[in-house]
């Protein structure tokens, strides 16, 4: 559900075009929108991202009723997450052993941030292998509660689901993602 003022910004940029109420419209989900694009996209694509996801949904607020805008948001960024995959090409990398440092600590250093990007591979290797299993609606509630720390409350209104089915729908998908790590151990083990 959304609220009398968020009613009244919608009306105004569908009849109106108004630029300040979209602005408004930006500063309230726009936080939202660049996690859930944080953890699909690499950090290097992510202003990009949230500026299509914007440019979009100005389009399509312009021309369409809505009745949901958190709803069209995260749509329109799955819709921007998936071109970015379709579009992008396997990258080589390139392991120059000449450009080393000398100095231990800025070589410290470079192993640090080797490390740091090896977790963030991970992260996305994980979120491909195994929350890429699930069904999208199964994603999206595990991110928003796991990863953008939302409430069940928050959860339930921006999903407009009671928070007893909201809850419902959290357990059923946690429990999924069990099964599926279960059948990937087992897997692993086996080899």
């Amino acid at each position: 559900m959304y609220t009398i003022e968020e009613k009244f910004l919608l009306y105004r940029i569908l009849f109106f075009k108004d630029e300040k109420a979209f602005e408004k419209l930006y500063q309230k989900y726009s936080p939202a929108i660049r996690r859930f694009l944080s953890i699909k996209l690499p950090e290097s694509e992510i202003d990009d991202a949230l500026s299509m996801v914007f440019i979009r949904l100005w389009n399509y607020l312009t021309g369409t009723k809505v009745e949901s805008v958190s709803g069209i948001s995260f749509t329109i960024a799955r819709g921007v997450i998936a071109e970015y995959y379709r579009q992008r090409r396997p990258q080589e990398l390139v392991d120059d052993w000449s450009q080393v440092p000398a100095s231990k600590s800025v070589y410290e250093k470079t192993i640090r941030d080797q490390e740091k990007q090896q977790a963030k591979i991970d992260v996305v290797f994980l979120q491909e292998k195994v929350l890429s299993q699930l069904h999208e609606s199964d994603q999206i509630i595990i991110i928003l509660r796991y990863l953008e720390d939302l409430s069940i409350r928050e959860i339930a209104r921006r999903l407009q689901k009671s928070e007893g089915a909201t809850r419902t729908h959290l357990h059923r998908a946690l429990k999924t993602l069990r099964e599926i790590l279960d059948e990937q151990t087992k897997a692993h083990e086996e080899k």
